[in-house]
């Protein structure tokens, strides 16, 4: 399934009233796409539903995602601030010069 249709089912399940549905199928799109936007996208959609339980593993997968390339580094902080994580920010942006 690509990403498009992924994200479409999960905000159906939403919509629906399923979000005991929604983690797994969060952390499935996350496995196999595991970029930046895909991450933060994910996020977002858990922030929503008011599930955090997945946060830590995103953070770390999206820092993974982002390392050594500093402009990627910085619209990834600017997005977990965003999103409520100023401490994972800050810790992200630590180490550029």
């Amino acid at each position: 399934m690509d990403r498009e249709s992924a994200l479409a089912e999960i905000r159906t399940d939403i919509a629906e009233g399923r979000s005991d549905q929604v983690p797994s199928k969060v952390s499935a799109l996350v496995e196999e796409f595991g970029d930046m936007v895909t991450i933060l996208t994910c996020m977002s959609i858990l922030k929503v539903i008011n599930d955090e339980s997945l946060n830590r593993e995103l953070i770390d997968k999206l820092i993974a995602s982002v390392e050594g390339n500093d402009i990627l580094v910085f619209e990834a902080a600017q997005a977990l601030r965003a999103l409520g994580h100023p401490f994972q920010a800050y810790d992200l942006l630590k180490p550029l010069p």
